[in-house]
């Protein structure tokens, strides 16, 4: 008995040669339907410059040029492709102590909107914290979304005793 050899189906081969042939290798998603969305992390600091709450949605270079500059890390801005992306930035203002931190905890889109939930965590009662005037932000890169954006910060005490 001869050994044959399986031969695969072209068809799907060719399909998938063509429609590689007219794409550089990057899918931009401008309008996702509801589900959560992937973020990264552009900074996360208690020693930013940014002395009142903000929460803010960055969609240019030049803004996030003089966002960069009130953060005060120094140095020119992380790189941002702003075709392709945008900043989501949310900032404690000034704080007492160094028990309070920021964190941008999840995005999604519901109900129409871009939903940025963020969490203000705090000390509680007998919490022992780093003295001194803190300013915590955290700003986090992700696809640019052609949606309102709404910003749902919960407050976050600690429990240390």
């Amino acid at each position: 008995m001869r050994n044959r050899r399986r031969r695969e189906p072209l068809l799907p081969w060719i399909a998938l040669a063509i429609l590689a042939s007219g794409c550089d290798g990057t899918v931009v998603i401008t309008d996702p339907g509801d589900g959560a969305v992937p973020f990264q992390t552009v900074v996360q600091s208690q020693t930013s410059g940014i002395d009142a709450p903000r929460e803010q949605i960055i969609e240019s270079a030049s803004e996030w040029s003089a966002v960069w500059s009130e953060i005060g890390r120094g140095g020119p801005p992380p790189a941002v492709d702003f075709d392709r992306d945008m900043i989501a930035l949310a900032a404690a203002g000034a704080r007492p102590n160094g028990c309070y931190t920021i964190e941008i905890r999840s995005i999604d889109v519901r109900g129409g909107l871009l939903r940025i939930d963020v969490d203000l965590n705090e000390p509680g009662d007998n919490c022992v914290c780093p003295q001194g005037i803190v300013h915590p932000v955290h700003a986090v890169r992700l696809r640019r979304i052609s949606r309102a954006s709404d910003f749902d910060l919960r407050r976050v005490v600690q429990s240390c005793r």
